[in-house]
């Protein structure tokens, strides 16, 4: 039926948490007054050291400091640093020094215009030349001799009985 609540007697688990809870709620009751004790070197080196890292009471004591000249090692970083900086390197670099082609140069060319994809063949035949003929070397004859061997076993197998 709806709305009716049954009871449940309390279990040994039951029993054991409410008394625990007891205990707990009356143990800072029992604790009473602690003793003092005087700061430890220890304890006062930490207090001054959460002192400094607040960073108010830091800037407020850190005073005033002694300029210090350039030393020739923060010079340099400087100067790289300004090269480094993309538009002051640019508007130093001024014009370039002209290199005439050199034979690797022009052999790059070359091969470049060879191997244009819009008129590969073309171009590529066209700058080829005549050839010589060569007559066939010990071994093409001896791969070829073997590629008509085997055809001639395949054919044979592959017909009908």
């Amino acid at each position: 039926v709806k709305g009716k609540v049954s009871s449940i007697k309390d279990t040994p688990e039951m029993l054991r948490v409410k008394e625990n809870t007891k205990n707990f709620s009356s143990y800072k009751e029992d604790l009473g007054g602690g003793t003092a004790l005087s700061d430890t070197p220890e304890m006062d080196r930490v207090k001054r050291n959460q002192t400094n890292i607040s960073t108010i009471k830091y800037k407020d004591s850190l005073g005033q400091g002694t300029a210090v000249s350039d030393l020739p090692e923060v010079k340099r970083v400087r100067e790289m640093q300004k090269n480094i900086s993309s538009i002051q390197y640019k508007e130093d670099l001024g014009g370039g020094t002209a290199l005439s082609d050199t034979p690797e140069m022009d052999r790059v060319k070359r091969n470049q215009t060879n191997i244009s994809t819009v008129h590969y063949s073309i171009k590529y035949k066209d700058s080829l030349g005549q050839g010589t003929a060569v007559s066939d070397l010990p071994e093409v004859k001896r791969v070829r001799e073997m590629q008509k061997n085997i055809s001639s076993v395949l054919e044979f197998l592959s017909s009908p009985a």
